[in-house]
């Protein structure tokens, strides 16, 4: 029986291991890192087959991010293993994440870089991309912060969002003039970019792409382009000018909120919508041109542009939203158009310096105000101008009853609202001749004219 037991007992543990040991291999190999390639190379680098058999994508080492310790890349056009050669055509996503490689020579037998394919190589100095990818992944060289420089040759039609966000060191970067979308946040944050043009191919623009680019002073914009995204040069505070081309039809949220260096801008009439804070806190714009497609006035949008001396809002426009011009201290003389039907809450709130409010309303009580819409306006200096007849009406509606001097000189007004340069002779109302007219109601050509 001892016997017997001895040996049912050994041959029950001994079945036991038979089940356990598989069971462990399992678990032991569920947390090894599993293979992300199907071969390597002699040289180090990692390939995956592509589906078509003939050729490979350049990958990681393993799904841990497989950190490459080489310095310098040198993919190759081709491959060969087991035999059979391979052509070398895609970068896969991921491939050199946080790679310590400091360069990297790309093949022309490359269509494609994948998304994080150099995320966080943060010791690559610089790149050429061969004329034959077409397609940069999403944050394909995400913080790689000692890049200095990008070249994206004529294939390349598409790059992703954030593709080069945070490149702090990035000082140039040239486009190729097949592209004809950039994602979001494509450049954001490349706080050394100085300079950058758009070419004519791109259509679409992303939102951030831009933004926070602290020292770039210029930028071209192709003609193509039909949209400015929402915070695309926001913080781009050393940007001093752009020139808003007339295939763009609308600027969105904050697009170049806090370009505290911008001094003028023109909006084209292509432009049919601005959106919120589009000009909030440019504090050194001195002129701004709204064109005569603009249909309103977002909420904040030239808040604190502290630098702003005049405005001139188009015919076009039908609502000047909340705090538009809030803090604009340096405005001196408005005009507004008689196509208004809303002024926002606190719109000119604290324009301290406004001498001249040009108002083209006829029935100051059927347009709807805001909250304090004049508060911190001297309304006891500031003269403001309405239509003839009007006077009495301004004086008895709700807010512009706070203007001590209503003046009714805006009756017979052939043009308004116009910047004459021509050698034409400018007449007072009095029918004398003025050689340097400022800001105000005259006869030119016959007819009488509002004067910026």
């Amino acid at each position: 029986m001892h016997g017997n037991g001895g040996t049912t007992t050994s041959r029950h543990l001994f079945g036991m291991k038979q089940k356990i040991l598989p069971l462990l291999l399992a678990l032991l190999t569920a947390y090894l890192p599993a293979s992300a390639y199907d071969f390597m190379t002699d040289d180090g680098l990692c390939y995956n087959i592509n589906s078509d058999g003939t050729s490979v994508t350049v990958t990681y080492e393993s799904d841990d991010y497989g950190i490459y310790d080489l310095s310098a890349v040198n993919i190759p056009e081709s491959v060969t293993y087991s035999g059979m050669t391979y052509s070398v055509t895609q970068i896969g996503d991921r491939a050199f994440h946080s790679s310590r490689m400091t360069s990297v020579i790309i093949p022309t037998s490359v269509t494609y870089i994948g998304n994080q394919a150099f995320f966080h190589c943060s010791s690559l100095t610089s790149v050429y991309i061969p004329n034959s990818v077409t397609y940069i992944g999403n944050q394909a060289f995400y913080n790689c912060s000692s890049l200095t420089s990008v070249v994206i040759d004529n294939s390349v039609t598409e790059i992703g969002d954030y593709a080069f966000h945070f490149c702090t060191g990035l000082t140039s970067m040239s486009l190729g003039n097949s592209v004809t979308k950039i994602g979001n946040g494509a450049f954001s944050s490349c706080s050394s970019l100085t300079s950058v043009t758009i070419p004519n191919s791109v259509t679409e623009i992303g939102e951030w792409v831009f933004d926070g680019c602290s020292n770039l002073t210029s930028a071209t914009i192709g003609n193509s382009v039909t949209a400015i995204g929402n915070y695309m040069f926001q913080e781009c505070s050393s940007l001093t000018n752009i020139e808003i081309p007339n295939s763009v039809t609308s600027i969105g949220n904050q697009a170049f909120c806090y370009c505290s260096s911008l001094t003028s801008v023109v909006i084209p009439n292509s432009v049919t919508s601005i959106s919120d804070y589009a000009f909030y806190g440019c504090s050194n714009l001195t002129s701004a041109t709204i064109g005569n497609s603009v249909t309103a006035i977002g909420n904040y949008m030239f808040q604190e542009c502290s630098s702003l001396t005049n405005i001139e809002i188009p015919n076009s426009v039908t609502s000047i939203g909340n705090q538009a011009f809030c803090y604009c201290s340096s405005l001196t003389s408005v005009v507004i158009p008689n196509s208004v039907t809303s002024i926002g809450d606190y719109a000119f709130w604290e324009c301290s310096n406004l001498k001249d409010f040009y108002s083209y309303i006829e029935d100051p009580s059927s347009v709807p105000l805001g909250t304090d819409v004049f508060n911190g306006v001297p309304t006891s200096t500031c003269i403001l101008h309405v239509p003839g007849g009007t006077a009495e009406l301004y004086r008895a509606a709700d807010q512009w009853s706070a203007f001590t001097n209503i003046v009714e000189d805006m009756t017979g007004i052939d043009n308004i609202a116009t910047d004459h340069k021509s050698d034409g002779i400018y007449y007072n109302l009095l029918g004398q001749p003025v050689k340097n007219p400022t800001t105000g109601i005259y006869i030119y050509n016959g007819k009488k004219v509002f004067k910026k």
